[in-house]
């Protein structure tokens, strides 16, 4: 029984640093300069009506900051920032389907809703 629990324990770990690599991967490669030259300017009046935490989330990610330093920089572990980063995109894209309405549909690249 030991020896399965010890077995179950090192899968467990090794499936928690792959989701963390991978989520890791996603946040720094989620921002292209080209599609942040296009993006609505709405996200960036609606960054600052979001939850002070999302907020700063946010900010740091467009700042291409690494999700370890945001992290760090917060004093949060990895696991709860990617659960923050999650809410802070969901909240912010229901505020942008509440602007925008159309043109958030589409993908917010070169808006017009101004």
């Amino acid at each position: 029984i030991l020896h399965g629990t010890i077995i179950d324990l090192y899968r467990r770990r090794g499936i928690e640093k792959k989701a963390i690599e991978i989520v890791s991967k996603e946040l720094r490669n989620s921002i292209r300069q080209e599609d942040k030259e296009n993006l609505c300017e709405c996200i960036q009046l609606l960054i600052p009506t979001l939850k002070p935490e999302y907020e700063e989330i946010l900010t740091l990610e467009l700042n291409e900051m690494d999700s370890g330093k945001i992290a760090e920089q917060l004093g949060i572990t990895k696991n709860n920032l990617k659960v923050r980063h999650h809410r802070a995109r969901e909240q912010l894209r229901y505020r942008l389907e509440d602007t925008c309405k159309i043109c958030a549909k589409h993908g917010c690249f070169d808006c017009d809703c101004n």
